[in-house]
């Protein structure tokens, strides 16, 4: 511990010397002043003084970057200590002598969030000022995770602005989190403090809706004339029925009312609730006169609290009239609780199998809607959809089949919400209960405005019953992108743009290699050459080569090498250092905060982000033709992640104004662009037609090791548009959870592409190209352009169950996916991590590796094959364009040709073609060959070459400097003049070579495994491979260390002397999966949670329902403070068993009060062979304090004792 102050070097003495130059962007748009008067310039800071506690530190006047002024503060810091704080103390308490409401301060930072330097941890900086009555209060202003200049904001507290309403006085600065050890700079510059004005905003109107449900809702900015193309059907995301069928209305003896679907695949009944507001009995069965099943316990609306520490209710009386027209019921009528009523109506109607719930209520009151959970299904269980996500970090709370029945007579139910109609902020998925019911979908969430008022309640719930797995996926309700015919048969890649010339280079050189047929997006990289702005402009970075450069590049790119190319752009993040900067383009949070984005940007307004878009797209492609662009963010995040809250914009608190501005803005880039748009995935499922392709992404979920339920993807996303690849590898494999062999990592990620029927990514370094290009790029070309037609996924035994038999049977967790496209082209992949697939797919036995994967399209012309020959890996892919080999550093004959690495035989005009080698020095393909020429990479001719013929193959023999060979080619194999019965030999080994004569030949006794042998007798030739060793075996799985914890899990609290309930956001309790770093290491796929603060204190808890092996086991895990957190008493993690009698036994507790990771273990022992819940424990410290319990969990399972 050590306690050091100083007094701050004054101007001109050991200050930094240097030459900065405030930010370009600022300087052409004429910006050199801040936007509000400083408090204090920061342009020097003499007589200011530094205080620091585990920590050295220097404060003093620099010009090494500038930006208002000649000079700006800077401060050096390093760690001497595990809690390192620096004081920054000015020469008297400065002054504000009249009301404010925010404050803003420039800082110069030096790390990147998205890669994180140990070396350099983000520092937080917090203001400390005195009210007018000496009372100190705090404002935490940023944590410093950006490079360069960034605009920090934040508006003082409701409570804080009372205080400051006669003036106040800043008094320190603290700067936390410094644990780096070596000396690390930023920069301070025109702290700010101010009242901000909310003057009235005007936008332009943008085109309505394609379809409004409900004429009362409004808007948002969809006022205008004209109308989008989106959603195109009436019945909006409501599941389309596999078989004709009638509906009706009935009721019951008891005046109830019941929904009946009668159709050839037999009868569907809903018996509606007795309430509006409260859906407990709403019910659904199917077949006539089977049980009821329950699926709204618990739904229904609630009102939003009356107080801050209040809870939701639902009313405690309503007034309802129920009536019908014989097509729909329709309850309408008031509720009240708490002495607030609603007008309230719900109507109910049947669409095919689906149950279609229209809901208006009230004026603001509403709170949120819930589905509620479900009761007496027949062995029930969940299985997720990989890209139908709510995008929250606790990827399986989604929208979730629930499966019951037996495997002979399955049902599945699917409860949606539309998010095309919905007028909520947020949905939010709940599929385990607290009291471990199920449920398939939460609900949705009003939120109130930065005017305090939340938005009236419009919702269609839709809930779907089907014996068929695909009825009860929604409809998309997009039209299908044109653009297909150009994102399904090129192989896409963003490339982060360096030097211009490097680029081209670059380029020219995939294109040398065959690769011809791509879309090639530029990163952010193209804009900015450090850290400056990326979005909102139209002039690329100067270091680029700034206009002329982007120019010149699009003309190489697009008429030179005849890729489809285009810029980066996004209107989702937007710096403050950008020309165009002004507060008011900027999202506000529900507690009236600039929203974040990326890092070093803020998010701006959707409502303005389309006029942008409208506005500087066309400008973009004037200047430099581009024929696509990628689009980024935009559909990484979801619309609800980015609601506007400002109550002055048209569709404040609405995630459905951001969905749609988000859309046109797609519909605007490619009409700019006349070409196709993509974006950046995660979470596209409602953009898909209206963005083009996406980055296959759901890392949420990991694809790479849960199981391949490909028919959300193939049966609603895949007829919109062409995702493309599983995302890059870095988001197949989030995490770092990539393994440790790159060819598997690369082969798992194909495998996948294939089987969820994806256009291809260009993966990374030669082999990854030529491997991702040439094995998907024709294949790809044939099943983008079709429907899936069937579905299958194969068993143990190798039988191939349609899907709703395989969700039923549990074959669908193998991921072994067989699809069959309507134009007669098949896929096969085998996504087992361990098990082989074989199979009898159109007639062919396949007998495929984990991550192998075949394909054939309908007319044969297209065929691929990645597996297993005599033992080891190999690649083909023959198509029209090209046949590819690859033996993977083995010879590997195939019929349609053979080589030891990568051989490649590209389909010229006028009957050539051309060879290209990697990794090997002949390859033979079944063509005669003549004429051939070898060419450099330029393409210059270096002379002829040898052509070597020999069983059915043609090889060009290596010329020195060649890169590729011309050749023409015959429509015939050549003529096998000399033949061997043998063509694997052994060193020493003596073969007989018959041709017009028999001949002898004795393999040389030196010859080294694996090697290619040539021998000529009456003027032809023959080859021989020498015999290798078998493959080794493949690796025994590694044992097992532990088993994880179940993946579902049930969440809640309890405030201190109250009884455990469910979660509650509104107290502060946090409770989702995360990575977390502690003391600077992170561990990946754990747990954070934080207890109740708000209301008072107590713990938050996940707890699990596990059935015990009788074997003893132990549960064991780390547990830790994360980083950036308040120390304040440490946390108390404990873990507790319930038993089958409710009986609660602590096996293991911990007080942590460091940023670091512990040990934490206890004995299931004493509960083998039975059914107990486990509870994970994360409460206040010792003394209670809440603030800034931030709990990890992490490394989770379930272990046999040493």
């Amino acid at each position: 511990m050590s306690r050091w102050i100083g007094i701050v070097l004054l101007t001109g003495v050991m200050c930094a010397q240097g030459a900065g130059q405030p930010p370009y962007e600022r300087v052409r748009a004429g910006r050199l002043q801040d936007d509000h008067p400083a408090l204090i310039p920061f342009n020097g800071v003499t007589g200011w003084r530094v205080e620091t506690n585990d920590a050295e530190a220097r404060f003093e006047r620099s010009d090494d970057v500038l930006l208002f002024g000649d000079g700006v503060a800077k401060l050096a810091y390093r760690a001497t200590g595990p809690q390192p704080r620096i004081t920054l103390l000015p020469p008297a308490p400065v002054a504000v002598t009249g009301a404010f409401d925010a404050v803003t301060c420039w800082i110069y930072g030096n790390n990147h969030s998205y890669a994180a330097d140990p070396g350099t941890p983000p520092v937080s900086v917090t203001l400390h000022f005195t009210d007018s009555a000496g009372v100190r209060f705090s404002v935490p202003l940023a944590r410093v995770h950006f490079k360069e200049w960034f605009l920090c904001h934040r508006r003082l507290e409701p409570g804080q602005i009372a205080r400051v309403a006669g003036g106040a006085a800043l008094t320190a600065i603290d700067v936390t989190n410094g644990r780096n050890t070596e000396e690390r700079v930023i920069f301070f510059n025109s702290l700010a403090v101010f009242t901000e004005r909310f003057e009235p905003l005007a936008f332009a109107p943008r085109p309505q809706r394609g379809v409004r449900v409900f004429p009362a809702c409004g808007p948002g900015a969809n006022t205008g004339a004209a109308v989008l193309p989106f959603p195109n059907t009436p019945l909006t995301i409501v599941p389309r029925d596999s078989a004709p069928s009638v509906t009706r209305v009935g009721r019951g003896e008891s005046g109830r009312y019941y929904l009946v679907r009668e159709g050839e695949d037999g009868r569907l009944e809903f018996r509606l609730p007795a309430q509006l507001g409260a859906w407990d009995e709403l019910a659904v069965r199917w077949a006539d006169g089977g049980a009821w099943t329950s699926v709204g316990l618990g739904g229904g609306l609630y009102f939003a609290p009356s107080t801050p520490t209040g809870a939701l209710a639902r009313a405690e009386s309503e007034t309802v009239t129920v009536t019908t027209d014989g097509k729909s019921v329709t309850y309408a009528g008031r509720l009240t609780q708490g002495g607030r009523s609603v007008e309230a109506q719900l109507r109910f109607h049947l669409s095919g199998k689906s149950l279609v719930m229209d809901i208006q209520a009230g004026q603001g009151e509403i709170g949120e809607v819930r589905f509620g959970a479900t009761r007496g299904f027949v062995n029930p269980r969940l299985a997720t959809l990989p890209y139908y996500t709510y995008g929250y970090a606790d990827g399986l709370a989604r929208p979730t089949v629930i499966v019951s029945g037996s495997p002979d007579a399955p049902l599945f139910y699917l409860a949606h919400i539309d998010w095309t109609q919905s007028n909520a902020s947020t949905p939010f998925a709940e599929n385990v209960r607290f009291d471990g019911s199920l449920a398939s979908n939460g609900g949705t969430r009003y939120a109130p405005k930065t005017d305090g008022r939340r938005n009236p309640c419009f919702e269609r719930f839709v809930l779907t019953l089907s014996p068929r797995f695909d009825d009860v996926l929604p409809n998309i309700p997009n039209p299908p992108s044109p653009w297909k015919g150009v994102t399904g048969t090129r192989v896409w890649r963003a490339h982060g743009a360096s030097d211009r010339a490097r680029d081209a280079t670059y380029w020219r050189a995939v294109h040398r290699w065959g690769m011809t047929q791509l879309v090639v997006t530029d990163h952010e990289t193209g804009w900015r050459d450090g850290n400056e702005s990326f979005t909102f402009r139209t002039d690329p970075a100067p270091k680029k080569g700034g206009d002329q450069g982007q120019y010149d590049y699009a003309r190489i790119m697009q008429d030179e090498l005849g890729f489809v190319y285009g810029p980066y752009n996004n209107f989702t993040d937007f710096a403050p250092v950008n020309g165009f900067w002004h507060i008011d383009l900027i999202s506000r949070t529900r507690e009236n905060q600039l929203q974040h984005a990326w890092e070093r940007c803020y998010a701006p307004k959707p409502a303005r982000a389309v006029e942008f878009c409208e506005r500087l797209a066309p400008i973009i492609e004037k200047k430099f033709g581009f024929s696509t662009a990628y689009c980024d963010v935009h559909t990484a995040v979801t619309p609800w992640s980015r609601v506007d809250y400002d109550a002055r914009v048209p569709g404040a608190g609405t995630f459905a104004a951001v969905f749609y501005a988000y859309g046109e803005i797609m519909l605007l880039q490619k009409a700019a662009w006349d070409g196709p748009v993509y974006s950046e995935g995660n979470n596209h499922f409602p953009y898909c037609g209206l963005t083009d392709g996406n980055y296959a992404q759901d890392q949420n979920y990991r694809i790479h090791e849960n199981p391949w339920l490909v028919d959300f993807d193939l049966r609603c996303l895949h007829p919109l548009c062409c995702n493309f690849g599983m995302g890059n590898l870095d988001m197949f494999y989030p995490g770092k959870s990539a393994p440790a062999d790159p060819d598997v990592a690369k082969d798992r990620f194909l495998a996948a592409t294939v089987a969820f029927g994806h256009s291809g990514f260009l993966l990374y370094g030669r082999d990854g190209e030529l491997r991702s290009y040439y094995m998907l790029q024709a294949l790809a070309s044939r099943y983008t352009q079709a429907a899936a037609e069937t579905i299958r996924y194969a068993d143990a035994g190798g039988a191939l169950h349609e899907t709703s038999a395989a969700l039923a049977n549990g074959a669908y967790t193998r991921s072994q996916v067989v699809t069959r496209y309507a134009d007669g082209t098949v896929t096969a992949a085998n996504g087992h991590p361990e098990a082989r697939m074989a199979v009898t797919v159109a007639d062919q036995p396949l007998d495929l590796p984990p991550n192998g994967y075949w394909g054939r399209s309908g007319d044969g012309a297209v065929r691929v094959f990645s597996g297993s020959v005599n033992g080891r890996r190999a690649d083909l892919a023959v198509a029209p364009a090209y046949t590819y080999i690859d033996g993977r550093g083995h010879f590997t004959r195939f019929a349609e040709g053979a080589a030891a690495g990568v051989a490649i035989c590209r389909a010229l005009t006028n009957g050539l073609a051309e060879i290209l080698m990697h990794k090997c020095d002949e390859g033979g393909f079944p063509y005669a060959f003549s004429d051939a020429l070898a060419l450099d990479a330029t393409n210059g001719v270096l002379g002829t070459a040898e052509v070597r013929a020999a069983r059915g193959l043609s090889y060009v023999r290596p010329v020195k400097g060649a890169f590729s060979y011309h050749v023409r080619r015959g429509a015939a194999p050549p003529a096998a003049v000399l033949t061997c019965a043998c063509e694997i030999v052994k060193p020493g080994e003596r073969v007989l070579i018959q041709g017009a004569a028999e001949h002898a030949v004795t393999i040389p006794a030196d010859a080294r495994p694996g090697a290619r042998l040539w021998f000529e007798r009456e003027g032809a030739w023959i080859d021989f491979t020498v015999e290798e060793p078998p493959p080794p075996p493949p690796p025994a799985a590694a044992a097992q260390q532990g088993l994880p914890l179940p993946a579902w899990y049930a969440r809640g609290m309890a405030l201190r002397g109250q009884a455990e309930r469910e979660l509650d956001g509104a107290t502060g309790a946090q409770l989702y999966a995360s990575s977390s770093t502690c003391g600077g290491h992170t561990k990946p796929r754990g747990l954070f949670m934080h207890p109740p603060y708000k209301g008072g204190t107590g713990y938050t808890f996940a707890r699990y329902s596990l059935t015990l092996p009788s074997e003893a086991l132990q549960i064991r895990c780390a547990v830790g403070k994360k980083d950036g957190s308040d120390v304040g008493d440490g946390l108390l993690f404990k873990i507790a068993v319930e038993d089958a009698e409710g009986q609660r036994h602590e096996i293991a507790r911990r007080q942590v009060a460091a940023h670091a990771w512990y040990t934490l273990e206890g004995s299931l022992a004493p509960w083998a062979g039975q059914t107990v819940s486990l509870l994970l424990i994360t409460d206040a410290g010792e003394k209670d304090d809440s603030s800034g319990d931030w709990g990890a969990w992490a490394e989770l399972e379930l272990t046999g004792f040493p």
